[in-house]
C-alpha cells in the first residue's frame, strides 16, 4: 500500500517592540543585545550596564500577525527533507 507524505510549512509575522534609553550612544549589536536581554513580558524593565554606560530596556509589547503564508508540498519516499523557502 503506498503511502503519501507531505511537507506543511507556515510563517507570520510577529512584531516585538523595546524602549531603549542609555547613558552613551549604542551601536546597533548591543541595541539588540540589551532587547534580547528584556524579559517578554509587557512593561518588563530591564537594567544594566556599569557605572557611566547604564542602560534601561522596556518591553513593550508584542503585536501578532493576523496573517500568514502556508505552503504545501508532497514529497517522495525518497526525498523527505526540503529547504524553506524563505528565512526565518
Amino acid at each position: 500500500m503506498n503511502k503519501y507524505k507531505y511537507i506543511y510549512e507556515e510563517s507570520s509575522v510577529d512584531v516585538r517592540a523595546f524602549n531603549i534609553e542609555s547613558d552613551i550612544k549604542l551601536t546597533d549589536d548591543e541595541v539588540r543585545e540589551i532587547a534580547q536581554g528584556c524579559t517578554l513580558v509587557d512593561n518588563y524593565t530591564y537594567l544594566g550596564g556599569k557605572k557611566g554606560k547604564r542602560f534601561k530596556s522596556t518591553f513593550l509589547g508584542t503585536d501578532y500577525g493576523d496573517g500568514c503564508s502556508t505552503y504545501v508540498e508532497k514529497v517522495s519516499n525518497e526525498w523527505l527533507y526540503k529547504k524553506r523557502l524563505w528565512n526565518v
